[in-house]
């Protein structure tokens, strides 16, 4: 269950910051201190009645992204208009229908109003706001360009969450076949072909080798079922506890992107994501070395993460973007040449959201590309295995007939 922490921190300056998050434990309030450049110096956990009456449920159901697209959006339309800003929270928080987000911005216009920046009111509810989201406000608003912020921002995830449903809608078709067939194949195995064991145990003749095989492989299946079910749990168990290791994350997401077919549609939305994420960044005015710092920690897989700090580095120490990336190798030669086109002109920004457009292009490319293949490819796939296993069992009634 998620907790309420008041903590007192302290920053790479040495300034001293206080405020409440959201968090676990305190090793995860660490952690997210630790990615907004803070050190954690003392925490203690509230213990208020009020505010478990007004968010008890919040972390019982995760608010669904579009909920906050659509918050966005419409902050971006009042603060266009010039609504001021706390106008503006009050006018979203009585048009918002979903009541958990509308618990919390209440609670974020109660901070504004108390003085507290948007930013930091934002940021103690990570499970809704994610932290590049409350960057870039932050940046927003230290920049003076909030209006702008907002509208790149809506348009920023408004592209994110088309990308993800997109891919999602993508995965429903096979999934339901799939699971269907994982159903009749349970029927098979504990059902139909103990059926057919019954049967062919009167026959005095010796059963071909092929049924043989898929009567003893269903009876090996239904004796050891429970044994197979408990593998498989210690299994995930056991995942879940390794994800808790940032080593073993990296070597994972490494050899994914390595697979055959998804490793390149894992890499493409990888990188549609980096420089969707960086476009955006460079737009508020944020420094290259603050934005790719900000990229990795948002890109949401370790390998790349680590290659981006690598990049970061490298910046820093006075090579181009270009040729930290190229150096990498983590990177096509098309990101390459368009990031040297863009920093040659002084138009990094461009460059980077057209290569976005371009990744997100390929990427809904290959999206239906794969509904296309795959979809049919697993039908006659299961078509294939379903036919000759009932092939299989029905062999010696065909054999039994000839002999007759």
């Amino acid at each position: 269950m998620e907790k309420i922490f008041t903590y007192k921190a302290v920053s790479t300056d040495g300034e001293i910051a206080t405020g409440t998050l959201i968090a676990r434990n305190q090793q995860k309030l660490e952690q997210q201190l630790w990615r907004q450049q803070l050190v954690l110096v003392k925490a203690s956990l509230q213990k208020t009645q009020s505010f478990s009456h007004h968010f008890g449920q919040l972390w019982i159901r995760r608010i669904p992204s579009k909920q906050i697209i659509e918050f966005t959006r419409q902050l971006s339309i009042l603060l266009k208009a010039g609504v001021p800003i706390i106008s503006a929270l009050q006018i979203v928080v009585k048009q918002t229908t979903h009541q958990a987000l509308s618990d919390v911005l209440q609670q974020v216009t109660d901070n504004v109003r108390q003085g507290h920046s948007l930013a930091s009111s934002l940021k103690a509810f990570p499970q809704c706001f994610k932290e590049q989201y409350c960057q870039t406000v932050e940046t927003g608003e230290l920049s003076g360009k909030l209006v702008d912020v907002f509208q790149k921002l809506s348009a920023y995830l408004v592209q994110r969450q088309k990308v993800k449903s997109k891919v999602s809608q993508a995965m429903i078709y096979p999934a339901a076949i799939l699971l269907t067939s994982f159903l009749v194949f349970a029927v098979l195995i504990f059902k139909v072909i103990p059926n057919f064991q019954q049967l062919y145990s009167n026959f005095d003749q010796n059963l071909p080798y092929a049924t043989m095989f898929v009567i003893n492989a269903s009876e090996w299946f239904r004796q050891y079922a429970i044994e197979l079910v408990a593998v498989l749990l210690i299994f995930i168990l056991v995942y879940k506890g390794a994800l808790r290791f940032a080593l073993f994350e990296f070597y994972r997401d490494k050899l994914l992107l390595k697979m055959p077919l998804a490793g390149r549609f894992l890499q493409i939305k990888l990188l549609a994501h980096i420089n969707q994420s960086a476009a955006l960044l460079l737009s508020v005015g944020l420094p290259l070395h603050d934005v790719l710092q900000r990229v990795a920690l948002s890109v949401g897989n370790q390998y790349y993460s680590a290659v981006i700090i690598a990049v970061k580095h490298q910046v820093m120490t006075g090579e181009s973007l270009n040729q930290s990336l190229t150096s990498s190798h983590a990177f096509p030669e098309l990101m390459s040449q368009l990031v040297q086109v863009g920093e040659e002109s002084g138009e990094l920004e461009s460059c980077m959201q057209q290569l976005s457009d371009i990744y997100h292009e390929q990427l809904e490319t290959r999206i239906d590309t794969l509904i296309s293949v795959i979809e049919p490819s697993i039908m006659v796939i299961l078509g294939v295995i379903i036919g000759a296993l009932i092939f299989v069992m029905y062999l010696p009634l065909f054999e039994l007939a000839t002999l007759v």
